[in-house]
């Protein structure tokens, strides 16, 4: 039966289907037609039909014909990705690229196949050749800026998107991902500049308008940040996000308007039947109910958002911390510090802890001082800790360290500071990640010249200051489930005080009632702890213009006041078996 190639091959690129299986279905078991064009156009047809054994039979039988088609190994590719079979897409992307290097959609498949198996590094570099190689190709160069952005290689993902808006000038999502990766740069005001460059072209667009005002907010100014906040909020009144950034900058007042719009949505349907949207709507309605002092309505709602809030949380196993906090202690109990050299003068400031423990209030503290720059919660100990060390078993990781440790420390702290240099040059540059805690021998190991700053508070205050507030990352699974909470933070002062015992001159215990108490003697103390000469500006803290993303934003942008140091009890009759585990 004779048949017309280009005809079915028009058909298959209009997605005209079934008209092509009419056309070819008698064909299918003709087992006189020997024509590998014609076998690839009938496994492409499986593949668009869902049926990928099918697709992979036809493709087999065209390169059975013809080995060096490389288009069909690129069909048989895609083919082997969609039924999960990763080596074997891999194996056909290789072997297309030898035989025609200059194919954009091969270079992203085979990135994609090594995304599926986790391995990010070879993704980027596949991409990076093809960006070399071969004139500029906007998917290519969006999949890439973005794999820089999500690991946090924000100098790279600004080079990309920088170049992608020369090409495609309209996108919107560049100028949002470009603001991000400037803000993450600490540089804000370019962040601010490429945020409203994408709101020229779209004044409406959420995304960008809630980074704008997450920006102002983070600066201090909290007037502009609620301007845009509302302006959100009045194209769609379901941001359930928003809402929760409202109730962190506004203090709330009997008939709050705000407060009024959130009693009336979450009666909607839009809200009832979504457990993530409430749950966030609830800590901002047990925000303003405390603002209001109405506690035991807070509570009621605090108490709602936080089982809703648990069930959005993956990780809850209190054994495995158990495990690792142990694991850390086997490390470095048989660790001398003296055997570790570090020529390196750095002295970067550590300020760890529990949450809500005083530790934003620290860094700014510390960061009004002219020769301190402030780093924000830093994630880069850790990035460098697991670089080194990547096992995820814990018998492998005590093993790693344990051996290997004394070869790397250095190039672990080098690459750190190649880090932080991208916040400041200062010799004093604070990391205020509070779960650096559990990181601490490392920390001395790197930089044996650097300042620990350990934050406490009284157990029943942190704690509930926990429970009461909603974390973005799900880092802190803990802070949900009372029981989980008291657990976690025993475990945490255990670990303290085996920090403590074992370096009992290296960190600095500061207690927040005492900064509250007695202000200017905590900090001078703390002043000379870190090496730093007094200045009259770290009393004046909340002068201080640094970027501040915690929870604790508009607390440390007023002087310190003594009314947080009990308010704890307010509760302690109205949240059930919880603070009575410190008894």
């Amino acid at each position: 039966m004779k048949y017309d190639l280009k005809s079915s091959q028009k058909l298959l690129s209009n997605n005209l289907l079934n008209q092509f299986y009419y056309l070819v279905k008698d064909l299918l078991d003709d087992k006189s037609i020997q024509d590998a064009a014609l076998f690839n156009l009938i496994g492409i047809y499986f593949q668009k039909t869902n049926k990928a054994r099918k697709a992979l039979n036809y493709f087999k039988k065209s390169l059975v014909l013809k080995p060096d088609m490389f288009q069909v190994l690129n069909n048989r590719g895609v083919t082997y990705f969609l039924l999960e079979e990763i080596d074997l897409a891999i194996n056909d992307f290789n072997q297309s690229l030898l035989i025609n290097s200059k194919i954009h959609d091969t270079y992203l498949s085979l990135a994609k196949c090594y995304l599926r198996k986790d391995n990010v590094q070879k993704a980027i570099e596949i991409l990076e050749i093809c960006k070399n190689k071969l004139e500029s190709n906007l998917s290519i160069l969006t999949l890439l800026g973005r794999l820089y952005y999500e690991n946090k290689l924000y100098e790279e993902a600004k080079k990309i998107y920088l170049f992608i808006i020369k090409i495609s000038p309209k996108n919107i999502d560049t100028y949002n991902i470009l603001g991000l990766c400037f803000e993450n740069l600490f540089d804000y005001e370019k962040a601010d500049y490429y945020f409203n460059e994408g709101l020229k072209i779209n004044d409406k667009n959420i995304d960008l308008l809630c980074n704008l005002g997450n920006l102002k907010r983070s600066l201090g100014k909290f007037s502009d940040a609620r301007m845009i906040y509302d302006k959100v909020i009045n194209l769609d009144s379901y941001q359930a996000t928003v809402h929760r950034y409202i109730s962190v900058i506004n203090k709330y007042k009997f008939n709050d308007l705000h407060l009024l719009k959130m009693l009336e949505i979450i009666e909607s349907s839009t809200f009832k039947n979504n457990e993530v949207k409430l749950h966030e709507i609830y800590f901002a309605l047990s925000k303003a109910y405390e603002d209001l002092e109405d506690y035991e309505t807070s509570v009621k709602y605090l108490l709602k958002g936080n089982k809703l809030r648990k069930k959005s949380v993956n990780f809850n196993n209190i054994e495995i911390v158990k495990k690792q906090f142990q694991c850390i202690q086997r490390i470095f109990s048989n660790v001398e510090l003296k055997k570790f050299t570090n020529p390196s003068a750095a002295k970067p400031i550590f300020i760890l802890g529990m949450p809500r423990s005083g530790t934003t209030l620290t860094e700014q503290i510390l960061s009004s001082h002219s020769k301190v720059s402030s780093g924000g919660e830093l994630t880069y100990l850790g990035d460098v800790i697991k670089k080194y060390f990547p096992s995820k078993e814990l018998d492998n990781f005590y093993e790693e360290v344990t051996t290997n440790l004394k070869d790397y420390y250095v190039s672990m702290s080098q690459d750190y500071l190649r880090l932080t240099e991208k916040i400041s040059k200062n010799k004093f540059v604070t990391d205020k990640l509070p779960q650096n805690f559990s990181f601490i021998g490392f920390v001395l190991v790197m930089f044996p010249n650097s300042k620990i700053i350990h934050c406490q508070r009284n157990p029943k205050a942190t704690c509930l200051s926990i429970f009461k507030n909603y974390f973005p990352d799900n880092g802190i699974w803990y802070a949900y489930n009372s029981t989980e909470l008291v657990e976690y933070y025993k475990l945490y002062e255990n670990m303290m005080d085996f920090w403590n015992k074992l370096f009992p001159t290296q960190i600095f215990n500061l207690k927040y009632e005492d900064i509250v108490s007695d202000q200017i003697n905590t900090t001078k103390n703390l002043l000379k702890f870190c090496d730093l000469e007094w200045e009259e500006s770290c009393i004046q803290f909340y002068k201080n213009s640094s970027v501040v993303k915690t929870l604790s934003t508009t607390q440390v942008r007023s002087s310190v006041y003594k009314s947080s140091l009990d308010k704890f009890k307010m509760y302690e009759n109205l949240i059930p078996n919880f603070l009575e585990n410190f008894n």
